[in-house]
């Protein structure tokens, strides 16, 4: 069986890669753990791996068999190749974990976080967060009239 990668699914592979490589390295950015470059090829590593990961462990369409010879070497290949592809899916899925995880939290960021200047995104946000702040100012009068008495 033959995979079908043609430049649709390529181009979808670069826009993922990208978009994971900027993702991963901000936040290593924000959160050093070697420094400098070693964050720039973790960051590619890493995004290369999802990259792989999407491609190994969702399913790929294939090629119809009725292809001749280079049809049945692939089914060959593919034969030979499934003794260590669930070792090589059971590595690759935490990977294929994270990259459907991140378009979730963009969107629960979009909704729910804060924007870059601090304020925050959405009406009901800033109730919960002023509903917070009175709450604290409250227990610190509180506080401070039994420390004066």
């Amino acid at each position: 069986m033959t995979t079908v990668i043609g430049i649709p699914m390529i181009l979808i592979a670069v826009l993922i890669f990208v978009l994971l490589f900027t993702v991963i390295s901000k936040t290593l950015q924000q959160r050093p753990l070697l420094g400098g470059n070693a964050d720039v090829v973790l960051s590619v590593c890493v995004a290369a791996l999802c990259v792989i990961s999407v491609f190994r462990v969702t399913p790929v369409p294939t090629a119809p068999s009725s292809q001749g010879p280079v049809a049945a070497t692939a089914k060959q290949d593919a034969a030979e190749e499934k003794s260590d592809r669930p070792l090589i899916e059971f590595i690759l899925l935490p990977y294929a974990a994270l990259l459907l995880t991140l378009p979730l939290v963009w969107l629960l960021k979009f909704f729910t976080g804060r924007k870059e200047d601090g304020a925050p995104s959405s009406h009901f946000q800033s109730d919960k967060d002023r509903k917070a702040l009175e709450r604290r100012s409250c227990q610190i009068r509180q506080l401070t009239d039994r420390t004066q008495t």
